[in-house]
């Protein structure tokens, strides 16, 4: 399985991603930006759920 999945930067997968879905890589780095930011966020919520701190 693991064999089909190149190992790539973020640059570059902004850049595939944009040559795909014809968006501009600023609009794709955005996205990717915005997405980790709110992963990131629903994370640390769970985290504090579970460990009981308000």
């Amino acid at each position: 399985m693991d064999e089909y999945f190149e190992r790539i930067t973020a640059k570059e997968g902004a850049k595939k991603l944009s040559t795909i879905t014809k968006v501009p890589v600023l609009n794709v780095k955005r996205a990717c930006f915005e997405l980790q930011k709110s992963l990131f966020r629903i994370a640390k919520q769970s985290v504090w759920k579970n460990s009981g701190i308000p």
